[in-house]
């Protein structure tokens, strides 16, 4: 039974911290687009990249 746990928290470990990176990607991409399209300054726009920066900054403390 140990060896069950330990698999399951080092699958937990290394799902979140890939997660990471993938995320930073997706913020850059999201306001990257933004700003291409002119739309940065977006009431709506601007509320879902900071959902996005929440969300990272959360998986970041974990």
């Amino acid at each position: 039974m140990p060896l069950v746990y330990n698999f399951a928290y080092l699958h937990r470990h290394t799902a979140a911290s890939y997660r990471i990176p993938i995320s930073e990607a997706l913020v850059g991409a999201a306001q990257a687009i933004a700003e291409y399209n002119g739309i940065d300054k977006v009431p709506h726009v601007r509320e879902k990249i900071t959902d996005l920066v929440i969300y990272l900054d959360t998986l970041k403390s974990m």
